[in-house]
């Protein structure tokens, strides 16, 4: 509970607030280790978000202690090692502009809008193409190849797939979901399962989870997001089918768990969420894009397009840069279809890099 606190406040951009969670958190872990109880938060964890929160908090000499603590049980994190290297060059918060308070919400507001100066750096740019993709002579796409347009480079590859679900698939969806909509839950545990999931302002909706067994039709979806993807859909959660009307939203936040999180069940037992992959169902009016405020990327819902991000970095550590929002629908509605990969299973799929994976593109601000 403490760390999900202290989660909310970050998204928030509340870090003081943040930070006086997270040494709560720290206290309570210290505690457990005195008196031989299991830890309920990694340590880890702690230190990776305090001196992450203390940085954003012009707060460079503490953000360097605690960095300099998560250092002392990783002595080869870059990204760490960066941090505080940057710091020590400029220990004034005023001149501190690597590190100066990130404005998640405003550049979420930006991106939901449509800003002109909400775009990317030249430097990822030029990475931005669209081509065809067969996928090494797939007999299924030599006839159809893929049109995928990549949107954001590695180590956080973006891509959008166009023309993907048909009339006919995205119909026969909404009728087998038809009966079984609910309003939307956040889960705390599970995605797989309801319990202990409770209504949240944070995601404003309805949705349904379905099988790819269910029907034939979702089978071949299945098949196509496996050849998109090159991930194994046996080692994914069921779908997730989302109606967003007037007003529908999704806050920031990341699709990752954290240790605090991984409770038991599913994600004991397959590990995190290592990608997704989102269908739009639909055009919306207005509105209802996804956006990547860390990374200045946007994706306006097109009828039967898809789009794919990792949510960890190939060396299975969390990539906090794919925090993501789905702006408020203005105008009609916005129907999505959710596919939740999990890293247990994949790693020929989507093996680790030659080279070590670090967060080469920095947020901008």
């Amino acid at each position: 509970m403490i760390f999900q606190v202290a989660q909310t406040a970050q998204a928030r951009l509340y870090y003081n607030k943040e930070i006086e969670w997270l040494k709560e958190g720290l206290r309570k872990q210290i505690m457990e280790e005195a008196t031989m109880e299991e830890a309920t938060i990694d340590k880890k964890v702690l230190y990776d978000f305090l001196q992450y929160s203390y940085f954003q908090n012009g707060q460079n000499k503490e953000g360097v202690y605690y960095a300099n603590l998560l250092l002392a049980i990783e002595p080869n994190n870059e990204v760490v090692l960066g941090n505080v290297a940057r710091a020590k060059q400029n220990p004034n918060p005023k001149n501190y502009t690597i590190y100066e308070p990130y404005q998640g919400h405003r550049l979420y507001r930006m991106g939901c809008q449509g800003h002109p100066d909400y775009k990317v750096s030249d430097e990822v740019k030029r990475f931005q193409i669209c081509r065809y993709n067969n996928k090494g002579n797939n007999p299924r796409l030599l006839l159809k190849p893929l049109k995928e347009e990549f949107i954001h480079p590695e180590p956080t590859p973006i891509i959008i797939y166009h023309d993907m679900l048909t009339d006919s698939n995205i119909e026969i969806i909404k009728d087998i979901v038809a009966s079984k909509m609910k309003t939307s839950l956040l889960a705390v545990q599970s995605a797989l399962k309801f319990g202990g999931a409770e209504d949240v302002k944070s995601r404003s909706g309805k949705l349904a989870w379905i099988d790819e067994n269910d029907d034939d039709t979702l089978y071949e979806i299945s098949q196509l997001t496996r050849d998109a993807t090159g991930l194994d859909t046996k080692r994914s959660e069921l779908y997730q089918v989302l109606d967003y009307g007037i007003g529908g939203h999704y806050e920031l936040h990341w699709d990752f768990s954290y240790e605090g999180e991984l409770l038991g069940g599913d994600f004991d037992k397959w590990g995190n969420r290592m990608a997704t992959f989102l269908y739009y169902m639909n055009d919306v009016k207005a509105g209802g894009a996804t956006v990547f405020p860390r990374l200045r990327v946007r994706s306006v819902p097109r009828k039967g397009s898809a789009i794919l991000w990792y949510n960890l970095l190939r060396n299975g550590e969390r990539d906090y840069r794919t925090m993501h929002g789905g702006c408020p629908v203005l105008l009609g509605s916005k129907w999505v279809i959710n596919k939740w990969f999990r890293v247990e299973g994949q790693e020929f799929n989507r093996p680790c890099a030659l080279t070590n994976d670090t967060m080469t593109y920095r947020y901008q601000h």
